[in-house]
């Protein structure tokens, strides 16, 4: 009985071993039914991948322009502009282009390609993006005092609706501040950036019926 009883276990092993090598087979096959994909990959349709192409050059452009090679980031902003006319990719390219020609020295090209932005822009979101960076522009052009009111015109129309807005605009103006040695005004900037990181209004800042905020 005991070879037996041997021979129906190694039997029995042998079938699940053949099981298994079946679902794997199966898993194989599948998987060649997709090529092109691995585990854990989705397929993107073309449009998709063509918009996440775009968005990858886009965060190239930045990625340049924060290193300082503002002529390169400009090359790559200016052909997005060129080929993907009318799209949110396009009017942040828009932007950022003109923030790299003032690096450039080019301010009263960028400030009018800003204007332009502004100006014919239908994304809303897109607008203080346009404002925030024509202040900068002034302040590379030299009109510090111009580009500190226009951050701070930002923070006072921008307290409720888009709070990043006037987060944004205080680091500008601690920039601003910086360039020209004014390091008391940026310590004040500051003071009233870090409660607005807290979830807290700014102080000084406006309340909805135009009264100062507590």
């Amino acid at each position: 009985m005991e070879p037996q009883g041997r021979t129906s276990r190694w039997g029995i092993a042998l079938a699940i071993l053949v099981i298994a090598a079946g679902i794997a087979g199966f898993f194989v096959w599948e998987s060649a039914g997709r090529p092109g994909l691995s585990t854990g990959e989705v397929a993107l349709s073309d449009e998709a991948a063509a918009k996440m192409t775009v968005y990858h050059r886009l965060c190239e452009g930045k990625a340049l322009a924060g290193e300082g090679k503002h002529a390169d980031a400009l090359a790559i902003f200016d052909d997005i502009v060129r080929t993907e006319t009318g799209s949110a990719y396009a009017w942040d390219a828009d932007i950022q282009a003109a923030h790299s020609m003032a690096y450039l020295g080019q301010h009263e090209e960028a400030l009018a390609r800003l204007d332009r932005t502004i100006a014919d822009c239908p994304l809303p979101e897109e607008i203080p993006k346009a404002r925030l960076t024509e202040a900068d522009v002034y302040s590379l052009a030299g009109q510090n005092d111009r580009a500190a009111k226009l951050f701070e015109k930002l923070i006072m129309e921008y307290t409720d609706a888009w709070p990043w807005i006037c987060e944004e605009a205080l680091v500008g103006m601690t920039t601003v501040y910086s360039r020209t040695g004014q390091f008391g005004l940026v310590r004040a900037a500051m003071a009233r950036l870090i409660p607005t990181i807290a979830g807290r209004r700014i102080p000084g800042a406006s309340g909805p019926s135009g009264e100062p905020a507590s």
